[in-house]
C-alpha cells in the first residue's frame, strides 16, 4: 500500500508542500504529523485555515518533483504553504 499526506481543499485532495523547517512525522498506517516552524502542530483530521497558492500553473517545475506526485496519484495540482505564521487551526 502506498501512504502519503494528502490534504483536501474544497474537497479536492492536494499534496501539500510546507514552509522550509517544517517536520513531518508518520504515527502508524496513514495517521501523520505535522510539526511546523514555531511549534504548532498539525495531526491527521485537522482542519485548517492558511494563507497558499494552489500550483495549478506549474510553479513547481521539477521533474523529480513531478514524478513524485505522479507515483502518489494525487488527483489535483499541489498546494505551496509558505508562510507557517498564515496556519491557523480552528480544530478539528
Amino acid at each position: 500500500m502506498r501512504t502519503t499526506i494528502v490534504i483536501a481543499v474544497d474537497g479536492v485532495e492536494r499534496h501539500p508542500f510546507w514552509p522550509d523547517g517544517t517536520e513531518v512525522t508518520q504515527r502508524s498506517g496513514l495517521e501523520y504529523e505535522v510539526l511546523l516552524p514555531g511549534g504548532r502542530t498539525l495531526s491527521s483530521g485537522d482542519r485548517f485555515t492558511a494563507t497558499a497558492v494552489i500550483d495549478d500553473g506549474g510553479a513547481i517545475d521539477s521533474e523529480k518533483i513531478s514524478g513524485f506526485l505522479s507515483f502518489c496519484e494525487v488527483p489535483d495540482a499541489p498546494v505551496l504553504f509558505a508562510d507557517a505564521a498564515s496556519i491557523q487551526e480552528p480544530g478539528r
